[in-house]
């Protein structure tokens, strides 16, 4: 299967965003860490959640800080699983 370019682009930031946006108020987004721990037949599953704000004076370069939004809050999930030829087969 070959791909064609539609000329279309989008900024990763806007797709990030928009996917994040995408996904109701709620739970919902634990439930999907859960579903997807599970379907990696995972034996661990971790979600951290950072409430804390930031001032952005420790960043690198400080042209960054207007990248943030220095109010946001942080989700993420870290799962372990052994992955297998037929995981690492799917495309």
């Amino acid at each position: 299967m070959t791909s064609t370019d539609f000329g279309q682009e989008v900024r990763l930031t806007t797709r990030l965003h928009d996917l994040v946006r995408s996904y109701p108020r709620g739970n919902s987004i634990i439930s999907e860490f859960i579903q997807n721990a599970d379907d990696a037949e995972s034996s661990s599953l971790t979600v951290t959640l950072d409430v804390c704000s930031y001032t952005g004076e420790r960043l690198e370069d400080q042209r960054m800080v207007s990248l943030l939004d220095l109010r946001c809050s942080c989700i993420t999930s870290q799962y372990s699983a052994i992955q297998t030829s037929r995981a690492s087969s799917v495309s």
